[in-house]
């Protein structure tokens, strides 16, 4: 299935994106267990982890705040 749409107004559009953990960047492995999603926004963003970006809470601005209830 293909879509597409226009933007008319000008404005901010959160773009998500995933950050990655590699412990050892020496080897190039195709599997990284590690990650966390979150949305690129206008604000402060803030990703607190006690041993994991799994385990991340993500914080600080709207869409980010909305999407750590999921």
């Amino acid at each position: 299935m293909l879509d597409s749409t226009f933007v008319k107004n000008e404005g901010n559009i959160p773009i998500r994106a995933s950050l990655y953990r590699n412990q050892n960047p020496t080897h190039n492995y195709d599997f990284i267990y590690d990650r966390l999603s979150l949305y690129l926004e206008e604000g402060i963003i803030s990703v607190q982890s006690m041993d994991s970006l799994n385990n991340a809470r993500i914080s600080g601005t709207a869409v980010n705040n909305t999407f750590q209830l999921l």
